[in-house]
């Protein structure tokens, strides 16, 4: 009927007029980040600053604009504001490699260990195929003298990518410091059966 008809004609109305000012927001979106970024490359870091800001107000889900917006702070020497970014950014995007790996950097540039290493643990559980987190990991275990941990990342490592001479003398080396003789004694012995002509293995066991 006529009121059903006049119903539909003002839900279109509503939709087409919805579609046109999603429409210019995201052209103005687009036109002041693609500016941005031109003034970023000509060196013009304050003016990238505020057009970067204005986008995160136009758009505050956009990862790419926080992003930027640490790069930049990076640049002009604000590493807090850099990291708060970047920060944002993994909050709206928790399972983005790129920006966890990139935030990792900047605590480690600002000597925050402890945020790095909490960082690393989070995208080692939610990259496990990725081999380079576990070795991420295990540094900054090593920077802490936490040798426990970094055997229970070497096993992973293991897992992954195979046994090999070099992470059994590793893991042997942390027993050692960790005056673990059982599993030392064990890890050789393990080296000794895998290489029986390199009497090198015979010789630390006989040691030990």
């Amino acid at each position: 009927n006529a009121m059903q008809a006049l119903n539909r004609i003002i839900l279109l109305w509503v939709l087409s007029m919805s579609f046109f000012v999603a429409s210019a927001q995201q052209t103005k979106f687009d036109y002041i980040f693609q500016e941005a970024m031109r003034q970023k490359l000509a060196n013009n870091y304050d003016a990238a600053i505020d057009l970067f800001d204005y986008c995160h107000q136009l758009d505050p889900s956009s990862g790419a604009v926080l992003y930027e917006l640490s790069e930049l702070y990076r640049y002009v020497k604000n590493d807090s504001l850099a990291i708060h970014a970047l920060e944002d950014a993994c909050k709206l995007y928790p399972k983005n490699y790129w920006y966890k790996n990139r935030l990792v950097t900047l605590y480690l540039d600002s000597r925050r260990t402890d945020e790095a290493l909490k960082t690393v643990e989070d995208m080692a559980r939610l990259f496990p195929e990725k081999g380079e987190v576990l070795w991420m990991l295990h540094d900054l275990y090593e920077s802490k003298n936490d040798y426990a941990n970094m055997v229970k990342v070497l096993d992973k490592i293991e897992v992954k990518e195979g046994k090999s001479e070099k992470l059994s003398m590793m893991k042997f080396g942390l027993f050692v410091q960790m005056n673990d003789e059982k599993r030392a004694f064990e890890e050789m012995e393990k080296l000794a059966d895998e290489y029986p002509n390199d009497l090198r293995y015979q010789v630390v066991i006989g040691d030990l």
